[in-house]
């Protein structure tokens, strides 16, 4: 099993995509519901909506290790793609935490 960190993010969405034309059998986090829908959109743009209930979608976060630890069973690989991106210099101070 391969995990990716980030699946509903423009990077690990493609990556996801790519893995499971490769027929890897793969499991990705996300943070909310709403986030699963920009992936879902996407898998539709290539055509292969259908795609997206072959990953192991399960709820957590990358800075939760509780839900991590939930994510990393029977995994063998990780692709971390997980990263928020801002233009709010509010975020930047934020992060530094």
């Amino acid at each position: 099993m391969i995990l990716v960190t980030g699946g509903t993010g423009l990077t690990g969405t493609h990556l996801l995509l790519q893995l499971l034309e490769n027929g890897e059998n793969v499991r990705s986090i996300y943070r909310s519901p709403d986030a699963l829908h920009k992936s879902r959109s996407v898998f539709a743009v290539y055509g292969k909506a259908d795609w997206f209930d072959k990953v192991d979608w399960v709820l957590g976060d990358i800075c939760n290790i509780p839900t991590l630890e939930r994510a990393f069973v029977s995994v063998d690989y990780v692709y971390h793609c997980a990263a928020l991106i801002s233009f709010d210099p509010a975020d930047e101070k934020n992060s530094e935490k």
